[in-house]
């Protein structure tokens, strides 16, 4: 009886959890962290969240296809999704301590508005050091970056500097 009681307690958790907003970190994996970002009636939205490291989609909770780069992007500050995306997604979250990581620098560069990536060993921390080209690269509008690298696209043409992985 008691196994039960604890297995309905632990569900009714995880309701309210879910109801508790839409731009929450809603579980701690880890390293990692969660938040649910939803796409309503096809409107943009912004989720916002510390974002220290990669993201990725972990539970896809509309009929809408999420796809990262067509309906969803993320930057240090959050998540963005359009069109009907409406998913639960992991992210390395900010801390306010120093892993004590060394830092890393890699030059990646879209030619001819082509999108380019950049292998690299990141820890998190990701910035622009020395823009190369004319166009501004700027987090989620034309570049991001994961922790095996950096993309880039729509002309950005840059050395970024990043927390290395040990």
């Amino acid at each position: 009886m008691q196994a039960s009681s604890t297995r309905l307690l632990l569900a009714v958790a995880v309701c309210a959890g879910a109801l508790t907003g839409a731009a929450r970190p809603e579980a701690q994996y880890g390293n990692y962290d969660r938040i649910r970002c939803e796409s309503r009636d096809g409107r943009e939205e912004y989720c916002r969240a510390a974002i220290d490291g990669d993201v990725r989609l972990v539970r896809q909770l509309s009929d809408q296809r999420c796809t990262q780069g067509r309906n969803w992007r993320w930057d240090s500050e959050g998540i963005r999704v359009r069109d009907g995306c409406r998913a639960e997604f992991e992210y390395t979250p900010r801390s306010s301590g120093s892993s004590g990581s060394s830092n890393g620098r890699v030059t990646c560069q879209s030619q001819k508005d082509r999108e380019s990536f950049c292998p690299a060993p990141i820890a998190g921390g990701v910035r622009v050091f020395r823009n190369i080209s004319d166009t501004r690269c700027r987090e989620g509008v034309n570049y991001t970056w994961n922790r095996d690298g950096v993309r880039v696209w729509g002309g950005c043409r840059a050395e970024f500097e990043f927390r290395q992985r040990d």
